[in-house]
């Protein structure tokens, strides 16, 4: 028996966003086994060549070499953030 298509399944189900938002999966990266990138990829934070096992960013399509770079680009992202926001509004 097929399920209902009508109702989101399991893990899938949209996270609620504002009124005419695109609904959001939760989902961030990709982890990619045993396959190289298109192009001659280097990680997005410590520069090193990317090999056959990477993640990649959905929503910017960076690539980082392992979850360690990925979480430490996070970070730092968050915080230029939060300096941009500090000096906008200052």
């Amino acid at each position: 028996m097929l399920p209902d298509e009508s109702q989101p399944s399991g893990d899938r189900s949209p996270i609620p966003t504002r009124k005419g938002a695109k609904p959001k999966t939760g989902l961030r990266y990709i982890f990619v086994n045993g396959r190289t990138p298109r192009s001659q990829a280097h990680c997005a934070s410590c520069r090193a060549p990317v090999d056959d096992s990477y993640m990649r960013d959905i929503a910017t399509g960076a690539v980082f070499c392992n979850r360690r770079c990925s979480k430490k680009h996070s970070r730092r992202m968050s915080e230029l953030a939060l300096q941009l926001r500090a000096w906008v509004v200052s």
